[in-house]
C-alpha cells in the first residue's frame, strides 16, 4: 500500500459519480496519457482507514495488471 499523491501522476478531468466512500474521477495518466478511473476514497474514522488499507493491500496482490494504485 502506498501514500502518494495521486496528482502528481495523474490529471483529474472531470466527477463522473460519488460513491458512499468516495469521488469517482475520469482522469488521464500524465506519463503516457492513458484515460482511466480513479475512486478517490474518503475514511471517515481510523477503523474505516484501516479496513480500506487492507482491502486495497489484498486486491492489489490478487491483481494481475498493475491496475490497482
Amino acid at each position: 500500500f502506498k501514500l502518494e499523491n495521486p496528482n502528481d501522476k495523474y490529471r483529474k478531468m472531470k466527477k463522473i459519480n460519488k460513491g458512499s466512500s468516495g469521488l469517482i474521477y475520469k482522469c488521464k495518466r500524465i506519463s503516457d496519457g492513458q484515460e482511466l478511473a480513479m475512486k478517490m476514497i474518503i475514511p471517515k474514522n481510523k477503523t474505516e482507514y484501516e479496513a480500506i488499507q487492507n482491502e486495497v493491500g489484498i486486491m492489489m496482490l490478487c491483481s494481475k495488471e498493475n491496475n490497482i494504485i
